[in-house]
C-alpha cells in the first residue's frame, strides 16, 4: 500500500517535469523507447482481439511493460548524488531481510534451511527470495570495494560488512534456487574480468590466476552438499535428453518443467513473432495445451523465462525494446567520464547486475513479477541516475547562459 503511494507520487511529479522540462526530456532515448513500448503493446492487444479473441484480454494492459521504465523517473530524481544512491541500496538490502521476516518464522525457517531443508521463508516461493538476496550479496560486495577504496577507517566497516555477508550467502543456499547461485557465480566472474580489462591487468599471470580462481569456485561449488544435490536432480536432463535431441521425452522435473514449456511456447512464437499476442497467452498456451501434463495445467500460468514470456506476449519487436532498455543504461555508465573516481563503484555494480539479471530471467519471468521489478528498479536507477544528471546539469547550465 505505502509503495503504491510513492509510485504514485514519484510518478505525479514525474510526469509534471517532463511536461514542464520537455525539451530536456525529448532527447532522452529512454523516453522514446517508453512510447515504442506503448505502442508495442497497443499492437499485441489489437492483433490478439482481431485474430485471437479467445487469447485477447479486456483491455491492453499496457502497465505490464511499462513498470520496466519506472527506474527512468527514479534516477532522475537520484539526480547521481553518492549518498542518495547508496541509501537506496542498503534499504534494498535491509528491506529483503524484512521480505523474508514477514511471516513471523524467519528464525526457525533459517535453522530449518541449516538442517538441509529448502526454505521460502513464505515469500511466494524460495526462486523470489533468493532473486532479493542474492542481489542483496551483490550490493554488500561493492560496499566493500567502496569502503576498502574511498574510508581511510575502515577496519571497523569491512569487519562489520565481512560478518554480514556469510549470512546472506548462506541465506541464498539454504533457499536452494540454481538460477541465483549460478548468476551471482557468473557475476563475480564478469566483474573481474572487467576489472582486469579496464585497468589493463590482462597478463598471463593475471589469466592463470584467474583460472585457478575460477577453478577453485566451481570445486567449493561442488562440495557444498546444497549446490551439489541440486545440480546432480538435473544433470541427466541435459546429458541424456538435449546433448541426444530428445526433446519429446524430458521427464518433468524443476528444470524439465521448464524446457517443456518453453518448446511448447515455440510453434505460437512462430505463429505471431513481431508482435505476439498480448498478456493473455501464457495462461492460454499452458490451459489449451495437448501435452502438457494435468498437474502443469492446473499449477501454472507463466512459462518461467522473462525472454520467452516476452516473445509470446509482445514478439520480437518486444523483446529488442526490452533489451535495448535494460542494456542503454549500463553502456551509458560504462561509458561515462568523470573528474573523481566514484563512478567506477557504479561501473561494477552494472556489471555484476547485468549478468546476475540475465541469467536468473532465464529461468523464471521477473519481468512482469513483484520481486523482480523491485530488484530491477533499484539496480537500474542506481546505475543510469549519473549519467543521466551529468545531462540535466548540462542542460540546466545551457539555460542559465542563455538567461
Amino acid at each position: 500500500m505505502l509503495a503504491d503511494v510513492f509510485q504514485t507520487l514519484v510518478l505525479i511529479f514525474s510526469f509534471a517535469l517532463v511536461f514542464l522540462r520537455w525539451d530536456f526530456f525529448k532527447k532522452e532515448k529512454v523516453i522514446w523507447l517508453l512510447l515504442l513500448a506503448i505502442i508495442v503493446q497497443l499492437a499485441s492487444w489489437l492483433h490478439a482481439q482481431y485474430y485471437y479473441p479467445n487469447i485477447a484480454q479486456e483491455s491492453p494492459r499496457i502497465g505490464r511493460l511499462l513498470e520496466l521504465f519506472f527506474f527512468f523517473f527514479i534516477a532522475f530524481w537520484l539526480r547521481g548524488r553518492g549518498g542518495c544512491i547508496w541509501a537506496v541500496l542498503i534499504s534494498f538490502t535491509i528491506g529483503s531481510i524484512f521480505t523474508l521476516s514477514q511471516n513471523g518464522l524467519f528464525i526457525s525457517d533459517f535453522m530449518k534451511g541449516i538442517s538441509g531443508y529448502r526454505v521460502d521463508f513464505g515469500y511466494r516461493n524460495a526462486q523470489h527470495g533468493a532473486l532479493i538476496i542474492g542481489a542483496s550479496v551483490l550490493i554488500l560486495f561493492a560496499c566493500c570495494g567502496r569502503i576498502m577504496n574511498d574510508f581511510p577507517n575502515k577496519k571497523l566497516l569491512l569487519l562489520c560488512f565481512a560478518l554480514i555477508t556469510p549470512i546472506f550467502l548462506v541465506l541464498l543456499m539454504i533457499m536452494q534456487t540454481r538460477q541465483a547461485i549460478l548468476g551471482l557465480f557468473l557475476s563475480v566472474l564478469a566483474v573481474i574480468s572487467y576489472h582486469l580489462i579496464i585497468n589493463k591487468k590482462v597478463t598471463i599471470k593475471n589469466s592463470v590466476a584467474f583460472l585457478f580462481f575460477f577453478l577453485g569456485l566451481i570445486v567449493l561449488g561442488l562440495n557444498l552438499d546444497v549446490v551439489s544435490s541440486r545440480l546432480n536432480s538435473e544433470v541427466f536432463i541435459v546429458t541424456d535428453y538435449l546433448l541426444k535431441g530428445d526433446f519429446e521425452s524430458i521427464p518433468y522435473t524443476s528444470l524439465g518443467v521448464r524446457i517443456n514449456l518453453w518448446i511448447e511456447s515455440i510453434h505460437w512464437i512462430k505463429e505471431s513473432p513481431f508482435i505476439g499476442f498480448g498478456n493473455g497467452i501464457e495462461e492460454h498456451l499452458i490451459v489449451e495445451s495437448t501435452r502438457l501434463p494435468s498437474f502443469i495445467v492446473d499449477d501454472f500460468r507463466h512459462v518461467h523465462n522473462s525472454y520467452v514470456a516476452t516473445l509470446l506476449r509482445f514478439g520480437g519487436l518486444g523483446l529488442v525494446i526490452c533489451l535495448i532498455l535494460q542494456f542503454y543504461p549500463v553502456f551509458e555508465l560504462l561509458k561515462y567520464k568523470r573528474d573523481d573516481n566514484s563512478a567506477k563503484v557504479y561501473s561494477y555494480i552494472a556489471v555484476m547486475f547485468v549478468t546476475y539479471w540475465f541469467v536468473v530471467n532465464a529461468f523464471e519471468s521477473f519481468w512482469y513479477m513483484k520481486a523482480g521489478l523491485w530488484t530491477y528498479t533499484v539496480f537500474m536507477a542506481a546505475i543510469y541516475t549519473i549519467p543521466l544528471a551529468a545531462r540535466y546539469d548540462k542542460y540546466l547550465s545551457s539555460l542559465n547562459k542563455e538567461g
